[in-house]
């Protein structure tokens, strides 16, 4: 009997016992043996969960991939350095390549340059057919997510970022709904057969609270292309910000991360002009409290369209007392619909980070990924660059401790979340 078989053995043993254990404290008769049965139950739980991580492990050992090779493995919301926000889209990548015994077939290897025939590729590649992820929550249920493998042909010979080169496992934000441990094991199958897995350990997501914003604009209805160019900016915002998954109207969804009210009464007040916009937004959380909706809103935004004959703008922000207000321009010359996402996140920023910039355009980070694209971000930039550096939206990211800092900045708001 190997070690995993024995392990399996205590661990079924402990799952009657805590069965038996239920029973016995359902059918207590006094306070008592009910007292005491439900101690034991609780001694039990501790051990069997101690017990189920040794297996695990000892499984991922005897049965450790080796064909592709491994050379690690990330779980990643932006950048492979940020702290984990429960209930946020999160991707878990195990980077694959060819293993060091598989470079050449053997015929091509024991063969004369001059006695080769290239009507094959001389280095074969590894290759898998499925591949699924199980996630045990914080409660103790598990969950499978497949993996994304691209063609399943596994051909680098070195850890590659490139999304088409592992074994990349999406999981939705709902499926990380509840802050807390989880844990993740990676499964590989080639012909309907297990050939490894790859524990990827255990993993703490924190508690995070919702994004609420009133957005006022210098016209009603907006243009068509104004209007879709400030939704793609808001999805962007969402992805960048340590907020759950989902975007929606703010008095739709509880859920969602980020959650806005667009006003449909035109406002253009002189940019920037926050007594106007703080007076806006205090007329609006009062007639959400007369009208009996429960959610607030924690900041406001002002969207104009650039004027004719006016220079290119960016946008301003100043934190509260009892608001967070930023203003922004969408420029037409030249066009800002590619980093119109950049310039409202960087704004919204400054109302958690202050007035600073970051010294640096760029992020020397190769993990940095784009969980809407589903894409590695190639050239990362710092959203809080300079004064609205022109950073295009997809490849806009908030340096770690940016994001940490928000974070808790949306943990001392009132608004909603998983806190």
């Amino acid at each position: 009997m190997s070690d995993c078989d024995s392990i399996a053995g205590e661990v079924a043993r402990l799952r009657a016992r805590i069965l038996h254990l239920k029973d016995e404290a359902g059918e207590a008769l006094t306070l008592e043996q009910r007292q005491s049965a439900q101690r034991s139950l609780h001694i039990a739980e501790l051990q069997l969960q101690v017990r189920e991580r040794d297996l695990e492990a000892c499984l991922s050992r005897e049965n450790t991939l080796r064909d592709p090779r491994v050379f690690g493995f990330e779980v990643n919301q932006g950048l492979a350095e940020y702290e984990l926000v429960a209930g946020k889209d999160t991707l878990f990548r195990v980077f694959l390549g060819v293993p060091p015994d598989v470079l050449a077939p053997p015929q091509v290897a024991a063969a004369a340059i001059s006695d080769i025939v290239i009507d094959e590729p001389l280095f074969r590649t590894s290759r898998l057919d499925y591949a699924s992820l199980s996630v045990t929550r914080p409660d103790g249920v598990t969950f499978e997510v497949p993996a994304n493998l691209g063609s399943g042909q596994i051909t680098n010979f070195s850890r590659s970022y490139n999304e088409y080169d592992n074994a990349n496992f999406y999981v939705d934000g709902a499926s990380l709904a509840s802050p807390g441990h989880y844990e993740a094991v990676a499964r590989f199958y080639r012909e309907g057969s297990l050939v490894g897995s790859v524990s990827l350990g255990r993993h703490e997501f924190l508690a995070t609270k919702d994004l609420r914003l009133l957005i006022v604009v210098d016209t009603w209805p907006m243009p068509v292309a104004a209007w879709n160019t400030l939704l793609g900016a808001l999805e962007h915002v969402h992805r960048a910000f340590p907020v759950r998954a989902g975007i929606g109207p703010l008095n739709g969804v509880r859920r969602n991360g980020l959650r806005y009210e667009m006003e449909p009464n035109p406002f253009n007040p002189d940019f920037p002009a926050w007594g106007p916009l703080r007076q806006r937004f205090a007329d609006f959380n009062a007639a959400q409290q007369t009208q009996g909706h429960p959610d607030r809103v924690e900041h406001i935004l002002s969207v104009r369209v650039q004027q004719p004959g006016e220079p290119p703008r960016g946008g301003a922000a100043s934190p509260g007392p009892g608001a967070s207000v930023a203003g922004v321009v969408l420029n037409i010359l030249p066009r800002g619909d590619l980093t119109f996402a950049t310039l409202i996140s960087q704004e919204l920023g400054h109302n958690f980070l202050g007035s600073a910039h970051t010294p640096e355009p760029e992020i020397p980070d190769a993990s940095a990924f784009d969980l809407v694209g589903r894409r590695s971000i190639r050239r990362p930039q710092s959203i809080m660059y300079g004064f609205f550096s022109g950073t295009p939206s997809e490849d806009g990211l908030l340096l770690p401790g940016d994001w940490s800092t928000i974070r808790q900045g949306l943990l001392a708001t009132t608004s909603t979340g998983n806190a």
